[in-house]
């Protein structure tokens, strides 16, 4: 699988720079082109990761994933691993514990993932203000798209550097303002969540095995929480 750049990416956009707006039928062509990049390349930086912002909602972001899936990859962007877990393409008829094995090559890259899509907008891509006219990183615009992400593994490898803790880090690497004060605070929620603190390898080992015994039963009717 190939590594994909920022300026990769944007040269990829051509047809669309300049552009103060677009049609419904350019958006959809615009989505098309990103997804197919996603699919045969991996992402190779987090520049890239936080600039696709711009072009991301959570929906749309979902069904990348999905489209990764379906090609047996793992869902998340910056993996080029092969899903070893995936069991079907097909969606589970409910949301199961542990359903997250069946999109990401590891915990890791599920919490990455989840951590990155809880901060995406969901204004409609073609209402986008600038996208294709604002150069990325603008200095003058903290609040925009990919100014506005965090990407989990910074947080990580920031706290095993300083030892700040996660609000301080958080705080700072998302340029706190009053307007992100909220978002904020969900993501350091988040992170608490995902409980940074390593586990001893053998302990998590029989954990997950006693997580899988317990959630996934198979019947007559199903097979991993999947109806058949």
């Amino acid at each position: 699988m190939a590594s994909l750049t920022l300026n990769d990416f944007i040269s990829q956009l051509s047809d669309y720079h300049g552009k103060e707006t677009m049609t419904s039928k350019e958006s959809s062509n615009l989505q098309i082109i990103i997804v197919e990049l996603l699919i045969d390349n991996t992402i190779s930086d987090f520049k890239l990761f936080k600039f696709l912002s711009r072009y991301l909602t959570l929906q749309f972001y979902n069904e990348i994933i999905e489209e990764r899936n379906i090609e047996h990859k793992c869902g998340y962007f910056m993996c080029n691993n092969t899903n070893s877990n995936q069991l079907y393409n097909r969606k589970p008829s409910m949301v199961l514990p542990m359903t997250w094995k069946n999109k990401y090559c590891c915990k890791e890259h599920y919490q990455s993932s989840i951590f990155y899509e809880k901060q995406l907008g969901n204004e409609m891509i073609m209402l986008r203000d600038g996208i294709f006219t604002t150069e990325p990183f603008p200095e003058n615009k903290p609040l925009y798209y990919e100014n506005n992400i965090t990407c989990l593994e910074e947080i990580i490898n920031e706290q095993n550097k300083t030892g700040k803790s996660l609000s301080e880090i958080i705080e700072l690497m998302s340029g706190l303002t009053i307007e992100k004060k909220d978002n904020t605070g969900e993501l350091i929620k988040l992170v608490e969540d995902f409980e940074l603190v390593e586990k001893n390898p053998e302990e998590e080992e029989v954990e997950e095995e006693e997580e899988e015994n317990e959630e996934y039963i198979t019947t007559d009717k199903s097979f991993g929480g999947y109806v058949v």
